[in-house]
């Protein structure tokens, strides 16, 4: 069995590669890479014969939620565009399709968003629900999550402005009013692995199973790592472009369709070193 993992040169692409038991191709944007052209561009589909995987995952995202509503064509190209090219390529040659959505496509009123509950807000969050439905039509599982971690490819992440922002010694502002449901990256990576060969379909929520504000998970994070800092408890009111305050989901689908123990979200800071 073949595996590619298109966008692999991340931070995810990392501990699926550190986690995975199987050779994995990777395409990235780092020379160590099997290949890193434009899959934005139809022609370079090609090249995908090289390998003929038997699975593609999809980590290929442009997820700055600034830079999606500034650069709508940038976004477009890089989160449908190349999602258009990859389904096509899938539904041609019989290849499954993990796609690694995101918890933005959620704005609870209450409670914990379902797979039915979609409240797109902003350009990012369109782009990835537009890629989702073109997922669809191919044999595919769409996983709608959210991850953290200690991200040492690229100093980038919640967690890695929380590290760098006490370093610096600056106070920051955290919102308590702003949910989610993050799994730790480790967490994430490994439940891929145990799926992608499932041959299951469809769209699923993939998270903690309880939710926490921005500001309890830094807490939490801060008291996990040793950490002193200073910070104003602040709640988000308007923001530009828009972004959801209640992003925690309702992961029972998942649960019950796969038969995997999903973590609460104080289990999965604790895994943080």
């Amino acid at each position: 069995m073949k595996i590619l993992i298109l966008g692999g040169s991340g931070f995810l692409g990392s501990y699926l590669k550190k986690n995975s038991k199987r050779k994995i191709y990777f395409h990235g944007n780092k020379k160590k890479s099997f290949f890193n052209f434009d899959i934005s561009k139809k022609i370079n589909i090609r090249f995908l014969e090289k390998i003929r995987p038997n699975i593609i995952i999809n980590l290929i995202s442009l997820t700055n939620v600034n830079l999606c509503q500034k650069n709508k064509k940038l976004a477009y190209k890089t989160n449908v565009n190349t999602q258009k090219n990859i389904v096509s390529y899938c539904k041609t040659n019989n290849t499954k399709l993990i796609y690694i959505s995101t918890d933005q496509l959620y704005n609870a009123k209450r409670g914990y968003s379902s797979e039915r509950n979609i409240s797109l807000l902003n350009y990012y969050s369109k782009t990835k629900f537009k890629a989702e439905s073109l997922a669809k039509n191919c044999d595919s599982i769409i996983l709608r999550t959210n991850f953290f971690g200690i991200n040492r490819v690229k100093n980038t992440g919640l967690v890695n402005w929380l590290i760098e922002s006490c370093k610096k010694k600056k106070k920051i502002n955290l919102y308590n009013n702003v949910y989610f449901s993050p799994l730790n990256i480790d967490t994430l990576s490994k439940i891929i692995l145990k799926i992608m060969t499932s041959n299951k379909k469809g769209t699923y929520n993939l998270g903690s199973l309880n939710k926490i504000s921005k500001k309890d998970f830094a807490v939490k994070v801060f008291k996990k790592l040793k950490i002193n800092t200073s910070y104003d408890e602040v709640k988000m009111n308007k923001s530009n472009p828009k972004r959801p305050l209640d992003m925690s989901m309702n992961c029972n689908k998942f649960i019950r369709n796969f038969k995997i123990k999903l973590p609460n979200i104080e289990n999965e800071i604790k895994k943080l070193s």
